[in-house]
């Protein structure tokens, strides 16, 4: 039973709708317990965007997903009630209950057929051990990461008398692949899927995010966290609102809002639109400016809490390093156009980044987590799962390429199991595909040439549609 301010009773519906309705509040459900975590939205370590995302709704799928089991016995602080269950069969064992299985038989036996199965397959990956870190793997990929900046560096304090084409090219693109690499492993501390210890991992994405990197990994949290609650969302997700240069849906130009920038469409941005199929792949080669232009906006914003701004000063100084060291390694060139050619190139190979972050979602559909199948009430979490699998596709490709993609080869994989170490995704696909099929959804998997092909075509049909747009 709940054990929080106020001693836990029994909700009806008629009780939940009534505290959903309550001004200031943010009540959400889990396992059929009804939570107001208004109180806690500005302390949520995933940020409160990703908790208003779930206002209203059942999250039992959403909590599963993204926290461990211990972060449970944190739930009764804001627990204001048990829903009061249907009518049920008297005929449950509670025996069957598995040891990973989240909330209480009687809600168990209450959920949908695919949310039951969800967590039937999440339960059997943990008896497979497939949650399980290889510390080994995880340092050893480390550690060939860093002798590509190794070589880089080799390759910039040649002799100024080496060809200095063939040393520019060789360092830059070398450092970019170091560059797309190390984003990988930034984004497994991002999902605690290293040491599984949340401080931890932040602090190690802290050293390695920003000052190997130069991005800020709170400013990524905060992104790439509502990203996955809200997945292709036209309004919510940050990871498509790429205006006035990108659009994956013609619904951009009747949705006026972002709500992760708090921004409105311009008058202008069809003109841009009309062209972004061809422009795609140039944006790609220096995008990543514009994620060193967001880290900063995001750290010396005025509003951080106070309990966050010792993370705040320690981004802005591991940040700073990584400047540092980079501009040191540029201006070790003889000249300026050498100079600028290695800046320019290593960041149009890491890119490559961009690109293999887009081909998994933009040809996808796009998806309304607030009116989609069945109510917002009443819908246990089926509706996000199928959201997830028809925004998501995956990359084919054999074994000796996982190293190229980083894990977002098994992006869906990724999207419903997110804290799935990476080198066990490739184990999962197929059981996730067979959960795919039991249930009736699309699995989608393509080459990395069809992904992009695919990914063009999203892009020119919402461009020919740009030229008809006439913003209000």
């Amino acid at each position: 039973m709940c054990q929080g301010r106020q001693s836990c009773r029994r909700l009806s519906q008629s009780d939940l709708d009534a505290a959903k309705r309550r001004p200031n509040s943010c009540v959400i459900t889990i396992d059929g317990r009804a939570y107001d975590v208004a109180n806690f939205l500005c302390r949520h370590p995933g940020g409160a965007l990703a908790l208003e995302n779930c206002r209203g709704q059942d999250a039992s799928v959403q909590f599963s997903m993204y926290h461990p089991e211990l972060v449970r016995k944190f739930l009764p602080t804001y627990c204001i009630g048990q829903i009061e269950p249907c009518e049920l069969d008297d005929n449950v064992n509670e025996a069957d209950n598995q040891p990973f299985s989240c909330g209480d038989v009687k809600h168990q036996q209450q959920q949908s057929p695919i949310v039951r199965d969800y967590f039937a397959l999440r339960d059997k990956f943990h008896r497979m051990g497939l949650f399980q870190t290889k510390p080994t793997w995880e340092l050893g990929l480390v550690l060939r990461i860093l002798c590509l900046l190794a070589a880089s560096v080799a390759c910039v304090l040649c002799p100024p008398e080496s060809a200095w084409p063939i040393r520019v090219v060789l360092a830059a693109c070398i450092l970019g692949i170091y560059l797309q690499q190390l984003a990988f492993v930034g984004h497994d501390l991002g999902h605690t899927a290293v040491t599984h210890n949340r401080l931890t991992d932040h602090r190690l994405a802290a050293f390695l995010g920003n000052a190997l990197l130069g991005i800020s990994i709170g400013w990524w949290k905060l992104n790439h966290n509502v990203h996955h609650l809200v997945t292709n969302s036209v309004t919510d997700d940050p990871d498509i609102q790429h205006m006035p240069l990108l659009a994956i849906t013609d619904e951009f130009f009747s949705s006026p809002i972002s709500t992760f920038y708090d921004g409105k469409r311009k008058p202008f941005f069809r003109l841009l639109m009309r062209v972004q199929h061809l422009v795609f792949y140039p944006v790609m080669c220096v995008a990543r400016f514009y994620l060193y232009i967001r880290s900063y906006e995001h750290l010396i914003a005025l509003n951080q809490k106070r309990e966050r701004r010792y993370f705040q000063v320690a981004e802005l100084v591991s940040m700073s390093t990584f400047f540092i060291w980079y501009l040191t390694l540029a201006c070790q060139l003889p000249t300026w156009p050498q100079t600028i050619a290695f800046v320019l190139l290593s960041h149009a190979v890491s890119g490559l980044l961009h690109v293999q972050i887009c081909i998994s979602h933009f040809p996808m559909a796009v998806c309304d987590y607030k009116n989609g199948l069945g109510t917002v009430d009443s819908d246990d979490g089926g509706h996000f799962i199928r959201s997830q699998v028809a925004s998501t596709m995956d990359v084919d490709c054999p074994t000796w390429m996982d190293w190229f993609h980083g894990g977002l080869q098994f992006q869906l994989e990724h999207h419903l199991y997110p804290r799935l170490p990476r080198h066990h995704l490739r184990a999962a696909a197929p059981l996730v595909k067979e959960f795919c099929q039991k249930h009736g959804m699309n699995y989608v998997s393509l080459s990395f040439l069809q992904s992009n092909i695919a990914l063009y075509c999203r892009l020119r049909d919402v461009a020919s549609k740009a030229a008809d747009w006439r913003p209000e």
